[in-house]
């Protein structure tokens, strides 16, 4: 098993804890932005769920 330094680790940690920080930031100033012209689509279901959504758009593109 390959061992990784700790300060390669810590790096990493620090920086999925920073854009999980900035995008629960942004989703939280989204929110109160499009609260004004938000469309309540009642009878449909969400295409994605909370967090699902949140990683695909805030985490995986922007790691990718």
């Amino acid at each position: 098993m390959i061992a990784i330094p700790y300060l390669t680790a810590l790096t990493t940690y620090f920086s999925y804890g920073l854009l999980f920080a900035f995008g629960q930031f942004r989703d939280f100033f989204r929110k109160i932005f499009d609260w004004c012209s938000s469309n309540n689509l009642q009878g449909y279901a969400p295409i994605c769920l909370g967090l699902e959504d949140f990683y695909i758009r805030r985490l995986y593109l922007r790691i990718q």
